[in-house]
């Protein structure tokens, strides 16, 4: 029975040809292949990327209020107050050994409108000694009610646009591989859909539900026989705690559901925050350090992630960098108004505008 490691690759199967012994090794659980031709291995299933999401167990879909919105959930551009570029940097499964070189990199900028509204774009890559996959996206998102003047109720479509390319280093043996006949490489398109929402704006104000559809039209990814980007749908609520919130998850993917839950909580009028997390698959730690230049912020979150089922691993490291700039809309729907923005972003600017 196939088990599916969260935001990691499934595992390959072995190519039937006597000359293919060799096979591509499926890395941890198969994040990504080193020697599995292309039609045996799963493409585009790595769904972990940011460190703030990593370090509450990967469950984000229903908080989506910065720059790794555009992945998890594409409601979330009209969320992030501002501006805001971000970039981080992974090396999963630390301590495998060195025929294990992955690295994952991810960089969004995301911006919302002063009309209830938002847009982003955003670039992710993986990458090990054989192959490469890149993705492109172009995100919006719209507050239909606000614009429909709901009182006061925040309910948020976004959708993604986005190319997903593969592409495989060749060495002599595998470049005379029927699979690599068409080519060494392979791009496809399709869409995200998201939704975002305050359900209970009177009762439960810092009660958030998110919603994903991602790879709708689930593209066929394989060179030479049949690999499609399967549908995985995501929900999941976030509730907003003091200083910090707790947000629980679930999604499907080809008939196997995971979950996750975390919490984040911050300190020292909003500088320094601390995570916490798990997923069916993992357990995660995390913090972050905000610094306030000009009214402006610097931001960056580190997440170490410990896989339950691969052994001998040191865990994954993840890392990113964050810039907040330009002036925040004067109403935004994300949860950061709800628990953070009002007392803790606005000590910070206070602060960063001081002589």
């Amino acid at each position: 029975m196939k088990k599916e490691i969260d935001g990691t690759h499934e595992s390959s199967q072995k190519n039937g040809r006597s000359n293919a012994r060799g096979i591509f090794l499926a890395l941890a659980c198969s994040l990504a292949c080193l020697r599995t031709p292309p039609d045996a291995a799963a493409a585009f299933r790595n769904s972990a990327w940011g460190a703030r999401p990593e370090g509450m167990g990967g469950a984000f879909v229903a908080v989506a209020d910065d720059a790794n919105a555009t992945l998890h959930n594409p409601a979330g551009s009209a969320l992030v107050p501002g501006n805001e570029l971000s970039f981080a940097y992974a090396k999963p499964f630390v301590g495998l050994g060195s025929e294990v070189d992955i690295g994952t990199f991810f960089a969004s900028y995301t911006r919302s409108l002063k009309r209830h509204s938002g847009y982003g774009f955003a670039w992710t890559n993986l990458s090990s000694d054989r192959l490469k996959e890149n993705t492109f996206l172009l995100n919006a998102s719209v507050n239909a009610g606000r614009i429909l003047g709901g009182n006061g109720l925040d309910l948020i479509f976004g959708a993604n646009v986005k190319r997903m390319s593969t592409s495989f280093d060749l060495d002599a043996r595998s470049a005379g591989d029927p699979v690599f006949r068409s080519g060494d490489g392979k791009s496809v398109f399709s869409f995200d859909f998201g939704a975002w929402s305050v359900p209970l704006p009177r009762r439960l104000p810092r009660l958030s539900f998110g919603l994903a559809l991602k790879n709708v039209t689930q593209p066929d990814a394989g060179l030479r026989t049949e690999d499609s980007v399967p549908l995985e749908t995501v929900g999941g609520l976030a509730y907003g705690l003091w200083d910090g919130l707790v947000t629980f998850e679930a999604s499907k993917r080809r008939g196997v559901t995971t979950y996750r839950g975390g919490g984040e909580y911050w300190l020292f009028d909003g500088r320094t925050g601390g995570r916490f997390g798990a997923s069916s698959a993992n357990g995660s730690l995390g913090f972050s350090y905000r610094q306030p230049f000009n009214a402006n912020f610097i931001l960056m979150d580190y997440a170490f992630i410990m896989p339950f089922f691969v052994q001998e691993s040191a865990g994954t490291h993840r890392i990113s960098f964050s810039f907040k700039f330009g002036n925040a809309p004067r109403k935004t729907a994300s949860l950061l108004r709800k628990y953070q923005t009002e007392s803790k972003w606005q000590s910070l600017s206070d602060q960063a505008t001081l002589p």
